[in-house]
């Protein structure tokens, strides 16, 4: 339609206007010849079908970009649904692991594990007056079980001190001999050194005895006249 009203003003636009008739002194008319332009140029709807051909493209264009922004959202979308199926699956099962946690058996074994014992007596606080009633009683203390890497450390700790009390009793034994050995040896110099202290003694003994028995002999001599022969003691 526009483009039918835009051909229809381009067609009144070039047509020839009507030129009136001229008149003469006599009273006569004389006609006139009209110029009839040509054909208009198409410069006009060139523009229009240039101008429809760019909104149909930007037209194209913008669907296109809607399709993938779509494709884009409902990809995102299913994502998005996927990971919170995956965490409410996830949040049951740690609500199951709660609940099996919280559950009294459960909580007494933790208890115990950690050292915790029941308590013997109870008491009650009341709130009016703050005044605590009987009954309450010091829970007796009770190790609580080793793991077994403080098991792995005393049982080391066990065998190096075993270690080093073997060690101990060996250096001890060793000092022990040596001692015995020097007293063996002290001994042994001891009774070396007073046998050579007797022997020197005795030879003493008979060096004074020659000496004596030579000085009667020699008095003997003089007095009688007589010879008498004394041997003297080894090693002279």
């Amino acid at each position: 339609m526009n483009a039918r009203a835009a051909r229809t003003g381009a067609s009144v636009l070039h047509s020839p206007r009507p030129v009136p008739p001229r008149t003469t002194r006599a009273g006569t008319t004389t006609p006139t010849l009209a110029v009839v332009p040509g054909p208009a140029p198409r410069t006009g709807k060139a523009s229009f079908v240039m101008l429809i051909v760019l909104v149909l493209s930007g037209g194209l264009g913008a669907l296109l970009g809607i399709n993938t922004a779509l494709a884009q959202g409902s990809f995102t979308a299913s994502k998005l649904q996927k990971q919170a199926t995956e965490l409410d699956d996830r949040s049951q099962t740690l609500e199951e692991k709660l609940a099996r946690a919280a559950a009294p058996d459960r909580l007494a074994k933790a208890a115990r594990k950690i050292g915790m014992v029941p308590a013997p007596g109870v008491a009650f606080v009341s709130l009016a007056d703050g005044t605590v009633s009987d009954g309450a009683l010091p829970a007796p203390y009770i190790p609580p079980p080793l793991t077994a890497a403080q098991k792995a450390e005393l049982a080391a700790k066990a065998q190096l001190e075993a270690e080093q009390t073997a060690q101990e009793k060996v250096a001890k034994e060793a000092r022990k001999a040596r001692k015995q050995e020097q007293a063996a040896v002290d001994q042994q110099r001891l009774a070396a050194e007073q046998a050579a202290a007797a022997e020197q003694a005795a030879r003493d003994q008979a060096q004074r005895n020659w000496e004596q028995k030579l000085a009667e002999q020699e008095k003997s001599g003089s007095r009688g006249g007589g010879e008498q022969v004394v041997d003297p003691p080894p090693g002279n």
